[in-house]
């Protein structure tokens, strides 16, 4: 039995294509799928996408099809900003019980911009005053490690590009790459605590209830 994760890559912009690659590289990761809607990416190979060498994954336009036949452990999802054009795209992975990490901004705090979930939750001033103030210092932190992340990947490609790449420029670059995920993975994880912990338990049940979370198998 493989203990590697099995992860579909939903999103091949030019973010999804760096997250693509970054990810690839990694070891203990099976690409099992890539979702993208874009008929110049459709049937392409993943990696030759993510500019890298062929993967043996082709790109699907068909995001349901896929996910419900490739039992994938994890969905990294990186399409759009606003959460109600994401959400569609959300629901199918949660509905093939999948795990989702996604870079749409207002998925992180969606209280702003949609008060109807913010009355269901019966936020007080001062929990929406605690709340927005974590939420903006985690959106500045994430903004500038996501900057650093993809300014090393660039640097990554251009020594294979130029073919100056040595083993320890390599691992140099790929180990600084993994510190910067490392400290994204924590701003995000640290900002969802920080939530957590100024909101009742039952605002917590309304709020994953409202996201699919409830009578899932999604880890938070």
């Amino acid at each position: 039995m493989s203990n590697k994760i099995r992860v579909v890559f939903y999103g091949l912009g030019e973010m999804g294509r760096a997250i693509a690659a970054a990810t690839l590289r990694r070891k203990g990761i099976e690409a099992v799928g890539a979702v993208d809607v874009a008929k110049g990416i459709v049937g392409r190979d993943l990696g030759a996408v993510a500019g890298m060498g062929p993967v043996g994954v082709t790109v699907s336009g068909d995001a349901q099809d896929l996910l419900s036949r490739v039992g994938a452990d994890i969905v990294l999802h990186a399409t759009v900003s606003r959460l109600p054009e994401a959400l569609p795209q959300l629901a199918e992975c949660l509905r093939a019980r999948a795990n989702v990490i996604s870079t749409c901004e207002e998925l992180s705090y969606p209280y702003r911009k949609y008060p109807h979930l913010a009355a269901e939750l019966d936020l007080s001033p001062d929990q929406r005053t605690a709340v927005s103030a974590t939420m903006a210092a985690m959106q500045g932190e994430a903004r500038r490690l996501g900057e650093e992340i993809l300014a090393q990947e660039r640097a990554l490609d251009q020594t294979f590009t130029s073919r100056t790449i040595t083993q320890s420029s390599l691992a140099t670059l790929t180990a600084q790459i993994a510190r910067l995920q490392g400290e994204l993975r924590f701003v995000h994880l640290r900002a969802h605590l920080a939530v957590r912990a100024v909101l009742s338990d039952e605002q917590v049940r309304r709020y994953d209830s409202r996201r699919g979370y409830a009578g899932s198998e999604v880890r938070r």
